[in-house]
């Protein structure tokens, strides 16, 4: 042993020695199973949890190897040199004739000491407790009373708890040492206890010491009581050699006041902590080898505490109190939600219950599990950017066949009060038709498919266009079926399902820009000229003019007559006849060619889109949440309000990335939604 390990006290001693077996003797230790036979309470000591430093080290280390505490049993034949020594009479006592009983023998008494002192002054109150035992231990308790005492009242406490702590080291002979006469004497039936106060703390020790063969009260002077009078004041007058930690207890109510009855107890489930309970309360383990080994290796990082909590050595310092998973989503809540909570995300979440001194398994899953499932923070979460779906590209089987239709406004207002352009999209041609209006009913919309489209190209297959009431009305959907039209309509807040349309909107709108300055009300003067320039101009996805896939040639623009060009300087009217027809007959081919690059163009679109989805859809009776618009927003939420509100219900999958919803009561929604303004409802 060093200089520093002969100074340690007898039990750290004896756990040195196991650790220093148990490094000097791995192989034993780690194949058998090995039995520690000692008086000594060592595996409290290693269990304790004001231990740190070395005791904690060994602890963990003696838990891991499994190793098992028995009590030492009666010395039978051993050591009698040591039973002789003990137990001989002294000088003294041969002389006087005397002889030391047998520790069995009937008439052997071992007596208990017990010096109790109380303590009262402005600072506060407290008792301090000595008690020796028949083989010459020490053992010290120090009490701090929360509540205000006198000086007698204090030394009652002290007797009191006196008597309890020996009781509970089974002592059945006592002799209690007290400073105080009154308190000696009332006890002993020499003093009348007047005193309401007094009579009932006598009444109380009188009860106590009806559970030991014996009681002496014995009054002593107070510089006889100087340890446990240091003990009641808290002061350090104990000798040095007393290197050791004495636990600060807390009463919070008198000894006389009748103890509190609980009712309505909840009786908790079995969980996870029972097994390491039982290990470290009663040193069982479960019958399964493999579960028995495990909860032994385990144990070493937890402790139990007296009133039987289950506690956790972190590595971060504080001990963490373990959570039967019946209170868990209580704590989350009180965390999350409650006085100090801010709705933090799941691993904030998780860190924070273990800062705060909580700990069980799987406790970062479970804090996303209940942030996953909190309705406000689904309700208030940001809304999602990438694409949920898979981009489908719609595709016309032949010129003027669908045709894609939009409202464009409102714009500044122009000669007749008009304010509107409505805006037309062949998908095969890209051909663009538009016209101002100054009101947009149903009646305008009749009236613009008759003028622009029918009377010009034929009657199409399908119009697509979006839900407002100008295309959804019966007025307007009674002449579409009429004429065999099929009206298509697109996801609510969703313009990418009729996105030829948008586009084509853009495009005007940018051209219109563009040609105005400050006569804001000239758009409709240019409109045409903007019309004309997107017929005439090739575009990326056929590689054509919409003028040429529509009539077959080029169409003449004015530069080709202020600057000819080989076309138009050597244009003679014999041979126009019969290029015209050439370009009839060859303008299949060419619309032909034009679908294919047109394939090719959204193919590649589709496969620059489709990289930066993240897949998300639903089944039928799946809750959601749908994005809040600004039609369905709150005007005095301002930008405090949610931005998704529900729940729904699916009610059926539509085509692609569509789902037409229900709430809670079974009423349908109108529109089908597409999954882009749609997120999944945890609960």
């Amino acid at each position: 042993m060093t200089e520093a390990e002969t100074h340690y006290p007898p039990l750290e001693k004896v756990g040195l020695a196991l650790i220093t077996a148990a490094d000097k003797l791995p192989q034993y230790f780690q194949a058998h199973t090995v039995y520690l036979v000692t008086q000594y309470p060592v595996q409290a000591m290693f269990n304790k949890a004001d231990f740190t430093g070395r005791i904690w080290k060994w602890g963990a280390k003696i838990s891991a190897l499994g190793v098992k505490y028995l009590p030492r049993t009666a010395i039978k034949g051993q050591v009698l040199a040591d039973f002789v020594a003990e137990f001989a009479p002294t000088s003294e006592q041969n002389n006087l004739g005397e002889s030391t009983p047998r520790e069995d023998s009937p008439d052997h008494t071992r007596w208990w000491k017990v010096y109790v002192d109380g303590a009262s002054n402005s600072k506060g109150s407290g008792t301090g407790v000595v008690i020796i035992t028949p083989d010459e231990t020490v053992i010290e308790q120090s009490i701090r009373l929360n509540f205000k005492t006198s000086n007698n009242e204090a030394e009652y406490e002290a007797v009191l708890a006196g008597l309890k702590s020996a009781k509970t080291l089974g002592a059945r002979r006592l002799i209690v040492y007290c400073d105080s006469l009154l308190v000696a004497s009332q006890i002993n039936g020499e003093y009348m206890a007047r005193d309401e106060r007094m009579a009932a703390y006598l009444l109380k020790v009188q009860t106590a010491m009806t559970d030991f063969e014996t009681v002496r009260i014995e009054q002593i002077g107070r510089n006889l009581n100087n340890h446990a009078d240091a003990l009641a004041t808290l002061a350090s007058v104990l000798s040095a050699d007393f290197k050791r930690f004495i636990p600060i207890e807390t009463l919070t109510t008198p000894s006389t006041d009748q103890p509190a009855n609980y009712i309505n107890a909840i009786t908790v489930g079995p969980c996870w902590m029972d097994p390491y309970v039982t290990y470290l309360k009663e040193g069982v383990l479960p019958e399964q080898k493999k579960e028995a080994e495990i909860i032994r290796r385990k144990t070493a990082r937890f402790w139990l505490s007296k009133d039987l909590k289950l506690y956790r050595r972190s590595f971060s310092g504080p001990y963490l109190l373990c959570v039967h998973p019946d209170v868990i989503e209580d704590l989350l809540y009180e965390i999350h939600e409650g006085i100090c909570g801010s709705h933090t995300g799941g691993r904030s979440l998780a860190h924070r219950a273990l800062t705060q001194g909580y700990w069980w398994p799987y406790m970062q899953k479970d804090a996303v599990d209940y942030v996953r499932k909190c309705d406000k923070c689904q309700r208030f979460s940001h809304s999602l950017h990438q694409p949920a779906g898979e981009l489908q590209p719609l595709v016309s089987p032949w010129p003027f066949a669908q045709w894609g239709m939009d409202l464009v406004g409102p714009l500044p207002r122009a000669t007749g009060n008009r304010r509107w352009l409505i805006v037309a999209t062949d998908y095969f041609t890209k051909w663009v038709e538009a016209e101002p209006l100054a009101n947009i009913r149903d009646k305008d919309s009749i009236k613009f498919v008759w003028k622009n489209i029918i009377t010009r190209f034929g009657i199409p297959k399908t119009i697509i266009s979006d839900n407002g009431t100008q295309f959804t009305s019966k007025p307007f959907t009674k002449y579409c079926s009429e004429l065999g039209i099929r009206n298509v309509y697109s996801s609510p807040a969703y313009p990418q399902s009729n996105g030829q349309a948008e586009a084509s909107n853009k495009t005007v709108l940018d051209g219109i820009k563009k040609r105005l300055e400050d006569a804001k009300g000239r758009w409709v003067e240019e409109l045409p000229n903007v019309l004309w320039t997107f017929r005439t101009t090739p575009r990326r996805s056929t590689g054509e003019t919409p003028f040429s896939l529509a009539y077959g040639s080029e169409a003449v623009i004015p530069l080709e007559i202020g600057l000819p060009t080989l076309r138009t300087s050597e244009w003679e009217p014999t041979r126009n006849d019969m290029a015209q027809s050439q370009a009839l007959d060859l303008l299949e081919e060419r619309r032909e060619q034009a679908m294919i690059r047109l394939a090719s163009y959204q193919q590649q679109l589709k496969k620059g889109y489709n990289k930066n989805i993240r897949p998300r859809s639903f089944q039928q009776g799946d809750l959601v949440l749908r994005k809040v618009l600004s039609n369905t927003k709150k005007p005095t939420d301002g930008k405090l309000g949610p931005n998704w509100e529900g729940p729904y219900r699916v009610r059926f999958v539509t085509g692609t990335g569509a789902y037409h919803l229900e709430d809670l009561n079974s009423l349908p929604l109108p529109r089908p939604w597409n999954v882009s303004n749609l997120r999944k409802y945890f609960h």
